[in-house]
């Protein structure tokens, strides 16, 4: 509970003391309790999770803001073999919980639609959407990546920014809860897995030991859109969340330059992955721009690599999205100087992976 009343204490000190913030270590300790004594109750009325084999299953990596919610989302409505983490089924990750909870959900979904805290433009979050599993380990531990960004980066030094996130998102106990969360899908879907997470960009090679058939997707786009996109997120939902207009300026602008700096850590990740697995029969390239404008052909490429059976419904399915692929506008307006960026600073060698992804990613 450590990382609970570090990240609390951030969430006070940005909004000011804000009182709605007062109750939540109740709120959150009462939360974990039931879900601690839920993940008990499942060892014992559905001890099977534990035996469930978890096959060839797929994950979609990516930088944040990448595309990843799109495909991840689009792929689960139209390949009905496939099976994803939910976001309700992420807050109460036990069997028992949700049949407890799943009655209620239509309602709370109504009410969480309207109050939470992303704006619908930039990112959908819906409790009946697919979402990145990097949600459940917020839920579960108040820790992880999600929290990391939204909280504790404000209180890093810049120059321990790498050894803090790593300490923060890779953990042998995040690792086995998603295992266990994996296997109960499994179960209960009786379906093949196609799951997202941000996390496994810093840990591939630990994924592929844990799961040898996976098949792994990684999603690139450049940059001077991705990076921006991502700060905008962060400011959007912080500005509903916190105090953050009376934020000063210079330590917004610090913030700024951190996540950055994070974003330069995991471009250099994914350049490591290309330059490791681009021969690899468990990991495929996808570009961002090529998926926008030749959607048919990347798709069925991506699909033929997942071994996903591609029959006449998904194929006119697919041939549909690609026309609106081609008329799409985005809602979601950003710019590099809303952030005080410039173009320069994307000439490091690091964001070049983008390049080699518009030439060579297939």
């Amino acid at each position: 509970m450590s990382r609970f009343w570090e990240n609390y204490m951030m969430i006070l000190h940005l909004s000011h003391y804000k009182p709605q913030f007062f109750f939540l270590p109740v709120v959150y300790g009462i939360y974990r309790a039931f879900i601690g004594l839920t993940l008990i109750l499942d060892r014992i009325f559905f001890p099977s999770f534990k035996k469930q084999k978890i096959e060839k299953p797929i994950f979609l990596i990516g930088h944040p803001r990448s595309g990843t919610t799109f495909l991840h989302r689009f792929i689960l409505k139209n390949c009905h073999g496939l099976s994803g983490n939910l976001l309700w089924e992420m807050i109460f990750p036990s069997i028992t919980a949700r049949k407890i909870m799943k009655p209620f959900i239509p309602g709370i979904n109504k009410l969480f639609a309207k109050k939470n805290v992303y704006n619908q433009h930039i990112h959908e979050a819906l409790l009946t959407e697919a979402e990145t599993d990097d949600a459940a380990i917020f839920f579960r531990y108040f820790s992880g990546l999600l929290p990391w960004l939204y909280l504790r980066v404000w209180g890093c030094k810049i120059d321990n920014l790498r050894t803090d996130l790593e300490k923060n998102v890779i953990s042998s106990n995040f690792s086995k809860f998603l295992n266990n969360l994996y296997k109960k899908n499994a179960l209960m879907s009786g379906k093949r897995l196609y799951l997202k997470n941000f996390n496994s960009i810093l840990e591939i090679d630990n994924l592929l030991v844990n799961y040898p058939d996976a098949k792994i997707i990684l999603l690139i786009r450049n940059a001077k859109e991705c990076i921006p996109s991502s700060m905008s997120l962060l400011k959007n939902m912080l500005t509903n969340l916190v105090d953050y207009d009376s934020i000063p300026e210079a330590e917004k602008n610090e913030f700024y330059q951190k996540i950055f700096t994070v974003s330069r850590f995991y471009f250099y990740e994914i350049n490591k992955i290309r330059e490791k697995y681009s021969d690899s029969k468990n990991v495929h390239f996808v570009n961002y721009d090529s998926l926008i404008h030749d959607f048919e052909m990347q798709m069925t490429e991506l699909l033929s690599f997942a071994g996903i059976e591609i029959d006449e419904s998904i194929r006119e399915t697919i041939a549909s999205q690609s026309e609106k692929q081609k008329q799409y506008k985005g809602k979601h307006i950003y710019s590099l100087e809303d952030f005080g960026l410039d173009e320069n600073i994307f000439d490091e060698e690091v964001f070049e992976v983008v390049e080699f992804g518009k030439n060579h990613i297939v």
